[in-house]
């Protein structure tokens, strides 16, 4: 599945719970504060819905931001931060799993995203050392 097809998942996803909740895109665009051609925008064209927009979309909707990407494996191509071509991990691939946990993270308090990367930094340490 190509990025494409992942954004048009997630916009059918969004119109199937717009749908069900009995809201009009105006509805909608009026829940969440922006105008209704803004809304109408993400739903028509390829445009990624941005996922601050998305969790307002689902609190507004009354469902989880997860059901609008649950069960959906893209693979994203990530472009290096850099021009490094002697790190053998750039460019590289972020699966669907791994997008969810890049999600989660983003969401979490600064002081938990700092106590787990340093965590993490730990852990990848000891596995590098002991390899």
């Amino acid at each position: 599945m190509d990025i494409r097809d992942y954004r048009n998942e997630i916009k059918s996803r969004v119109i199937y719970y717009r749908k069900r909740k009995n809201m009009t895109q105006n509805d909608l665009a009026d829940a969440l504060n922006i105008p209704r051609s803004t809304y109408a925008y993400y739903e028509k064209r390829s445009a990624n819905i941005p996922q601050s927009l998305l969790i307002k979309i689902a609190k507004v909707l009354e469902v989880s931001p997860n059901v609008f990407s649950d069960n959906i494996e893209p693979s994203v191509n990530i472009t290096p931060l850099s021009n490094n071509t002697s790190n053998p991990i750039e460019p590289f691939v972020v699966t669907g799993n791994e997008q969810k946990l890049l999600t989660m993270f983003r969401n979490l308090p600064d002081e938990l995203k700092n106590k787990y990367t340093e965590s993490i930094k730990e852990d990848f340490i000891k596995y590098f050392i002991n390899e």
